[in-house]
């Protein structure tokens, strides 16, 4: 997962490369083919049918409950990919200070985002050059 997070991070439409990386990892170039098609069909099959949902949810107190669902779902799958990223990625004290400090950047500068991505890097080169 942290791999297809890195290459998805690195190239244009994250979520879309990062699904065709995972079907070549599976099945190869026709994996990656159909994986690539994929992630756009859902798109396509339900972009039709979002303003009839939107009706619905005005109308009905079921389908407002049903998509807070969702959402309560997606929030937990997004909290469930971060504590696997950071299992993958901080595995030395210097790598969690390395993110303490880059946090705490952001959230007191929030576009201070170049800046944060040349610490990360001098940071991962120390880790890297260390680690060996």
């Amino acid at each position: 997962m942290a791999d297809g997070f890195a290459i998805s991070q690195v190239t244009p439409g994250p979520v879309f490369a990062e699904a065709a990386f995972l079907g070549v990892q599976i099945a190869g170039i026709p994996g990656g083919v159909v994986a690539a098609g994929a992630i756009f069909a859902p798109s396509l099959a339900f972009a039709p049918l979002v303003s009839v949902v939107v009706r619905l949810t005005e109308v009905h107190s079921w389908p407002r409950a049903a998509l807070n669902g969702v959402v309560t779902a997606a929030v937990g799958l997004i909290g469930a990919a971060c504590v696997t990223l950071a299992r993958a990625s901080f595995v030395s004290p210097l790598e969690v200070a390395i993110a303490v400090v880059v946090f705490a950047m952001l959230w007191r500068w929030p576009r201070s985002q170049p800046v944060a991505v040349l610490i990360g890097l001098a940071g991962g080169l120390v880790v890297l050059a260390t680690s060996r």
